[in-house]
Order: structure tokens, then sequence, then C-alpha cells
């Protein structure tokens, strides 16, 4: 299995939180700053994503890393904001995404549609 590091772990787990709007997500990474510190923010986790979708996010994170097995297993990548592979076309918007599922080619990603 790959190494991921606390910021990919992060985003991982916070994408896959359902119903969670991508404005709460960016509020969540506007308060705290540096993704791979949300777990020693817990009151701001409750704070800005509610009870339910905090609760949510740290039971992802306790089994963060079976995701990432079934996600390798299906040759599916998770491309961050942050990563270079992540497309130009996408961090120009407002409601950016804070991470991609993809498979194959991630050079498709800056593709024309």
């Amino acid at each position: 299995m790959k190494h991921y590091d606390e910021t990919t772990k992060n985003l991982l787990a916070l994408a896959c939180v359902d119903d969670l709007t991508n404005k709460k997500k960016r509020m969540l990474l506007q308060e705290v700053g540096d993704p791979a510190s949300f777990c020693g923010h817990k009151d701001k986790l409750k704070r800005i994503l509610g009870d339910e979708h905090s609760a949510q996010f740290f039971e992802l994170i306790e089994s963060i890393d079976s995701v990432f097995d079934k996600m390798e297993r299906q040759d599916v990548t998770f491309v961050t904001y942050l990563d270079d592979d992540y497309p130009d076309k996408l961090r120009g918007i407002d409601d950016m995404p804070i991470g991609l599922f993809a498979k194959g080619d991630l050079k498709a990603l800056d593709g024309v549609c």
C-alpha cells in the first residue's frame, strides 16, 4: 500500500463526508489553515461542519487506510487542490472541489471537455 500524508488523508475524509457542501469545506480550510491539523481542531470542525458531519469525518479518519486500499484495488486516485495534478481550470473557480477522484490518465483532467 502506498503511504499517504496527513493532509491527503484528512482531505479524503472531508471529501467523503455525505452531503457536505464545498462552501463548508472551504470555511473549514480558511479557519484551520493546514488540513493536516484538522484532528487537533475538533471544536472548530464541530462548529463549522455540525455534529453529524464532524462525527462522520472522525469515523472516516479511523478507517481512512481501508478507503485508500479500496481505491488502489480499483485503480482510483485522489487528487487534492494542493497537488500538481489538480486541473488548473478548476483552481480558478470560487467553488472548486477540494479533491477529485480520478481513474486513468490524470493529464486528461486538464483537457477540453
